[in-house]
């Protein structure tokens, strides 16, 4: 019997080489995607709290931090609920081990000291950075500090000038200001049973007239448009590009703010943004798009893979055509109007009628004394970036305190009534005050209310910096590259530090402080930093050696604006312009309390912290 026997297989070289290239290379993505697994986990840094149930969930706290931002719409707060869990002022976020380390810091002292006077230790951080980059990849707020950011920046804040305020932009805040005064009349006589009406669009179209003025000279006359499309409307007629129902302005329709019956809110004819010149379109679109933006870097575990998915849309290229367009336009335009300046022979600030005046004589100036070609501000992109930015911001954090400040006041008659009287007694004219009678005046709860309002409103609910070296916070050693998130809400109890682990410089402008008030007949520390989630203006007052109330600027931090270089170089304008604004609405209407499905304090953030509603119920005065 013969047995068949299979011939011995030979396996070609080149079939053994690419199992081995086979193994190797399922090996090596074995281990890549252990490694990318590994690090969506957290890696704590030593010798700082953190929440120990995070270490062995994927991404950390970010997950959940991104989830609760998403339902109650305060997207930062959640951050700094971490340090209140655990009882800290300093706590670690955690994140995945492959992105720098989040510090949370919750302290109000620190935090000023951090921002006003540490400048060599922190600067501007990614957190922030990364939001503004998509569309102001040359603008200041998304730059890290160098010595062209510096001159940069510098150009521009140097329009901020008192003088140049109370000369060029006072006045038309006022003018501003009594637009809006004669609208709500208009408004308020037509709802009826003196029920409530919407505000929110108000401030931010009174706000864009002023910016608009201020920064390019021109009047916009938003509001002024508005009066008369709500005339039109009362006299039977129309308006060209008004619509009836809800309001719509850069391309969002308004119907958000007038969400409740019909028995507390007024519908009324308005002004669409068609309305409007191509150039305040674009600015209204700009800052509806970036809001967006903002909103899905708020709520995504990773930013920067939304931004870049953002980029990525037609959407966001046809966007940007339209936007460049209207801004080189708007910037031909302040050159031309410029050229009646001969900068060669004037540097008077004097002749400066708005800001872009200012900056362009000086950009022209500076080239001239340098020896080199004057620059062409239509081809520059930081100049058209900055530009554009200033026109957003400028009116819509102003907007938002102001609609803030309604709400607040309306529930607080004792606080409003104080206002008023205050404002009577100080002002020459208190029916109809000029833009100087208001600066002019002394009024010291006048001051402490605005300060109340920008510390409640809190528009910039965080601030992010980068720590460039290693450093000691609050006696937690914090390494080179981190972010740190610091929050500017001073709504809660401050968590007890002892004074020995506070910053040098932070203890030697608390021990200057208390110098100061050395003479002062009432200063209670602890009454200041009590109560913080209620409004009381009363705590940013002293008494003086004559006994009378002086305004006490320091009485807290003042974190809002930020601080030192990266500070918001326009913050006196910003407060000019609530103290005007202000001043006119409490002499003019008595702010009543709202039906409840109206009065709430819930709020959103997105580019600028706002109320999600903002409606007032008037007695005109």
């Amino acid at each position: 019997m013969t047995l068949n026997v299979l011939p011995n297989l030979v396996v070609p070289p080149s079939a053994a080489m690419a199992s081995l290239l086979l193994v190797i290379v399922s090996s090596l993505a074995a281990l890549a995607l252990r490694y990318i697994y590994n690090g969506l986990f957290p890696r704590p840094l030593s010798g700082i709290p953190y929440t120990s149930s995070s270490v062995h969930r994927m991404f950390g706290d970010l997950g959940q931090v991104k989830a609760i931002g998403r339902v109650t719409r305060e997207t930062s707060s959640a951050f700094f609920e971490v340090a209140r869990a655990l009882k800290s002022p300093v706590v670690q976020l955690l994140a995945p081990s492959f992105l720098s380390p989040i510090i949370v810091v919750d302290d109000g002292r620190e935090i000023e000291d951090i921002l006003n006077r540490r400048n060599r230790e922190f600067d501007r951080g990614r957190m922030t950075t990364q939001f503004f980059r998509p569309m102001f990849p040359h603008c200041t707020i998304a730059q890290e500090t160098t010595p062209a950011l510096r001159a940069q920046k510098r150009l521009w804040s140097d329009v901020m000038g008192t003088e140049f305020l109370r000369r060029v932009v006072a006045p038309n805040v006022n003018d501003a200001a009594g637009e809006v005064v004669q609208l709500w009349r208009i408004k308020n006589a037509q709802t009826a049973n003196g029920g409530a009406f919407s505000v929110r669009r108000d401030f931010s179209k009174a706000a864009l007239d002023v910016i608009w003025v201020a920064i390019l000279g021109s009047k916009l006359g938003v509001v002024q448009r508005e009066i008369d499309a709500v005339v039109a409307k009362k006299n039977g007629g129309g308006v060209g590009g008004s619509s009836s129902g809800a309001e719509e302005v850069g391309g969002v329709n308004d119907s958000d703010n007038e969400d409740v019956t019909a028995d507390h809110t007024i519908t009324t004819t308005t002004i669409t943004s068609t309305a409007l010149p191509p150039s305040a379109k674009a600015v209204q679109h700009a800052m509806e798009y970036l809001n967006e933006i903002v909103d899905e870097g708020f709520t995504s575990v990773f930013p920067s893979l939304a931004f870049w998915r953002v980029k990525m849309t037609p959407r966001y290229w046809r966007f940007k055509r339209i936007a460049d367009a209207e801004v080189r336009g708007l910037m031909e335009a302040a050159c031309a109007r410029f050229q009646r300046i001969d900068a060669a022979k004037s540097t008077g600030d004097e002749l400066d009628t708005c800001a872009m005046d200012m900056v362009l004589r000086r950009e022209i100036i500076t080239a001239k004394r340098a020896g080199k070609p004057i620059p062409d501000p239509t081809r520059d992109p930081a100049m058209l970036q900055e530009l554009l930015l200033m026109l957003i911001a400028g009116h819509d954090s102003t907007a938002n305190t102001l609609s803030w400040f309604v709400k607040i006041i309306a529930n607080r008659p004792t606080a409003q009534d104080k206002l008023r009287q205050a404002l009577v007694n100080a002002l020459p004219s208190p029916k109809n005050p000029s833009a100087h009678d208001i600066l002019d005046a002394d009024i010291p709860y006048l001051d402490a209310t605005v300060e109340e309002t920008v510390r409640l409103a809190a528009t910039a609910g965080a601030v992010s910096r980068r720590v460039l070296v290693d450093t000691t916070v609050l006696g937690h050693h914090i390494p080179a590259g981190a972010n740190i998130l610091l929050n500017t809400r001073l709504y809660k109890p401050q968590i007890p530090v002892p004074e020995e682990l506070r910053s040098a410089s932070s203890q030697a402008a608390y021990a200057k402080k208390r110098m100061q008030h050395v003479g002062f007949g009432l200063v209670d520390e602890e009454d200041s930093w009590s109560d913080l989630d209620k409004f009381r203006p009363e705590r940013w007052l002293v008494i003086d050696e004559n006994e009378e109330p002086m305004f006490d600027p320091h009485a807290l931090p003042s974190l809002v604006f930020g601080g030192g270089l990266r500070g918001c170089f326009g913050k006196r304008l910003a407060i000019m312009e609530l103290r005007i604004m202000i001043v006119h609405i409490i002499l003019n209407f008595e702010f009543l309390p709202l039906p409840a499905e109206l009065d709430n304090m819930a709020g959103e953030e997105k580019l600028f912290r706002g109320p999600r509603t903002c409606h007032v119920k008037l007695k005109v005065l």
